[in-house]
């Protein structure tokens, strides 16, 4: 697993890279970096009996970092990557504010 630290500091170079060689008018500056610690649910498919889904996996914890691209009362949404050039954002996920358990800001 990745550590939060590395990924601070390769999300830091990219926004230092992005500040030096951006030809758009929109700043990945204006976007704050969090990291979020949230719950997420787990399952599996397939006949199991009622004892292992009792025994099976609960909810996994999750370790997410991103660009804060959208949030309102209920959701959070993070973006991995943001294309300043063609105003793109990828690999983003939307994440249930009722699941989340801790919240940082990432400097």
């Amino acid at each position: 697993m990745v550590s939060i630290h590395l990924l601070r500091y390769a999300l830091r170079d990219l926004i230092s890279t992005l500040s030096e060689t951006r030809t758009s008018c929109h700043d990945t500056q204006m976007y704050s970096i969090a990291r979020i610690v949230w719950l997420d649910a787990q399952g599996e498919d397939g006949w199991k009996s009622l004892q292992e889904v009792k025994d099976g996996p609960h909810l996994a914890q999750i370790d997410s970092v991103g660009f804060v691209i959208r949030e309102d009362d209920t959701s959070i949404t993070l973006a991995l990557a943001i294309d300043t050039t063609n105003e793109n954002s990828g690999a983003y996920m939307t994440i249930p504010k009722s699941c989340i358990q801790l919240r940082t800001k990432v400097e």
